[in-house]
């Protein structure tokens, strides 16, 4: 079976491109694609996957405030009841380099290079 040269859009403000680039906040791609601040088109699971991870991952950050703030820290830790369920989450979480195989790129690396500053890439 032959396939057409893959072609996935991605529109946004530049701002809010670079910002995202830089961002180290879970959860920061998947919202803005929920607030429909950045589209991507067509919505292939070669994007999807990544952003389910990104969800995930901000819902364990969430879960684990919370679970600071009402002194339940401890049951997240490596040592607690719930790590071997964490351990697991965190093995799923290394989908993006299943997304870089299969395109055959990766695709935040394409994209920081696209919307980087002309005097960051010299």
């Amino acid at each position: 079976m032959r396939a057409a040269p893959l072609a996935i859009g991605c529109f946004g403000e530049l701002e809010t491109l670079r910002a995202l680039l830089t961002s180290p906040s879970p959860g920061a791609w998947a919202g803005a694609v929920a607030a429909r601040d950045v589209v991507l088109s067509p919505a292939v699971p070669a994007i999807a996957i990544p952003l389910g991870v990104d969800v995930g991952r901000a819902a364990i950050v969430a879960v684990r405030d919370l679970a600071e703030r009402i002194g339940a820290g401890a049951w997240l830790s490596s040592d607690g009841p719930l790590a071997p369920a964490l351990n697991r989450v965190r093995e799923f979480a290394g989908v993006d380099k299943d997304v870089r195989h299969l395109l055959g790129f990766d695709p935040i690396l394409l994209i920081a290079k696209l919307f980087s500053r002309a005097e960051d890439r010299r």
